[in-house]
């Protein structure tokens, strides 16, 4: 490969049918750039005359772009000698030397394998989803395919560990509009995994065919987002409290009841009431603790009061 030194002006920067870099600014390379120099040259490609295409040195070329450089020293392929599957090995390569790629970045090998290099996908999946840290599997090959459309918000999201991968590879389904319905609300809250997977179920059952635009039209939720006396995590529980009681209505009043009739108990002490998951039967659970004696009388005397006090029927009528 011959080594000179390239103008800016003739790298196609718009073309990135090469690049697995999921992020291209990086302050830190900046600033070695500024220190030391560009130390490894990048590879381009020739096309024509005037005209180079990045394989490998994306954040580089990027970097020195920003700091008003003109020239950088390059390594230039022989296209004859490298087709878009020969070049991109180069690029992968390069990356897999020194570090894992992120899944995303996976995602959009698998894409360019595909798509730009023509490679028939049983070759994808027996060849390089090993070499990409994935099990040989046709499925994960077409989960790579779809998380690649997720749109830029989401895919920071996923990047800053914001959503999981599940979450992630279920929205990346969605038209690109939806997608960003989904950003504004994921932006603005806090969900643990189970508590995602809940919120999308519900946004399935709630929003019907517009998904997540039809879920955010939900009363009480676009307030909630706009709430800034909340924290994310309290946003995101009142979010999907008002899409639980939306898709659950008969239930959430049962459950109101029952916190109502459970209140007028009076009970003292460290005395845990609860009915079975989805009030399956008027059953009811009743547990307390006690570090002495006088606890556990003064806990038993509280449930034998409640006992005998007319408020209890009501804990078996909430439906």
């Amino acid at each position: 490969m011959l080594i000179e030194s390239v103008p800016l002006e003739i790298v196609d920067f718009r073309d990135e049918r090469f690049r697995l870099s999921e992020e291209l600014v990086s302050e830190n390379l900046q600033r070695s750039l500024k220190e030391v120099g560009l130390i490894c040259p990048v590879v381009l490609l020739p096309v024509g005359e005037k005209r180079r295409v990045i394989v490998c040195g994306f954040r580089r070329l990027h970097a020195l772009r920003r700091m008003g450089a003109t020239h950088a020293a390059g390594r230039l392929l022989d296209p004859a000698q490298h087709g878009p599957l020969e070049a991109f090995r180069i690029a992968l390569w390069d990356n897999l030397a020194h570090r894992k790629l992120g899944l995303l970045e996976s995602a959009r090998a698998v894409r360019v394998l595909e798509h730009e290099c023509g490679l028939p996908r049983n070759a994808i999946v027996r060849d390089y989803l090993p070499l990409l840290g994935f099990s040989p599997r046709d499925e994960i090959l077409r989960s790579c395919l779809a998380l690649h459309a997720l749109r830029p918000r989401l895919r920071r999201l996923l990047g800053e560990g914001r959503i999981t991968e599940t979450t992630a590879g279920r929205l990346a389904s969605h038209s690109g509009e939806e997608q960003d319905r989904a950003a504004d609300l994921l932006e603005r809250v806090k969900l643990s995994a189970s508590r995602q997977r809940e919120v999308l179920e519900l946004v399935d059952a709630v929003g019907g065919s517009r998904k997540f635009s039809g879920a955010l039209d939900v009363a009480g939720v676009a307030a909630a987002l706009a709430d800034t006396g909340m924290t994310p995590v309290e946003r995101g529980e009142k979010i999907r409290r008002f899409l639980f009681e939306r898709q659950y209505p008969r239930l959430t009043g049962a459950e109101e009841r029952f916190r109502s009739s459970k209140a007028s108990l009076g009970l003292t002490g460290r005395i845990r009431v609860r009915h079975e998951p989805f009030f399956e039967s008027s059953r009811i659970f009743v547990e307390f603790e006690a570090d002495s004696a006088e606890e556990f009388r003064a806990a038993a005397e509280s449930l034998g009061g409640a006992a005998r006090g007319d408020s209890l029927e009501g804990l078996f009528k909430v439906w």
